[in-house]
């Protein structure tokens, strides 16, 4: 490869540079949302705090028989039609996750925007293990085509 086609391919990666991020991030997006519903699993809000704890003995004995593991720890976990309605959605280079299902609102009202916020650990985990990889050999293929 000659230095002006090598030339025309990086200044096209850096013309590009949003869209190529933009497509990488909605090709992990069901990444980041299985991050979301593991960290709520174990009751943890994005600020990394636990998300609440449960106050009524009797929910408390109905959340262990049903095999919940945060007990007495709030995991948000029941149906599972709260996790399955999350989804993420970038938008001005940010990631950020809603839920479609009938309580997230009260959810969001009671335990805090928090919930629908993963942890900087998980962000880095997602984009250590999935994007940086995937983004390497993208760009590896975008500069010697």
């Amino acid at each position: 490869m000659d230095l002006k086609r090598l030339h025309s391919n990086l200044v096209a990666i850096r013309n590009n540079w949003s869209s190529i991020l933009e497509a990488l991030l909605n090709e992990f997006a069901p990444d980041f949302h299985q991050a979301l519903r593991d960290q709520l699993r174990v009751g943890i809000a994005g600020d990394g705090n636990q998300i609440g704890e449960y106050y009524s003995s009797e929910y408390i004995s109905f959340k262990e028989s049903i095999g919940s593991i945060t007990v007495p720890n709030v995991d948000l976990l029941v149906t599972g039609a709260f996790y399955e309605s999350i989804h993420g959605l970038f938008e001005d280079g940010e990631l950020w996750f809603e839920a479609s299902d009938s309580k997230a609102v009260k959810l969001v009202d009671q335990y805090g925007e928090e919930i629908l916020e993963l942890t900087l650990e998980n962000v880095d985990n997602v984009a250590l293990t999935k994007i940086s990889p995937a983004l390497e050999k993208l760009i590896i293929k975008l500069i010697f085509k």
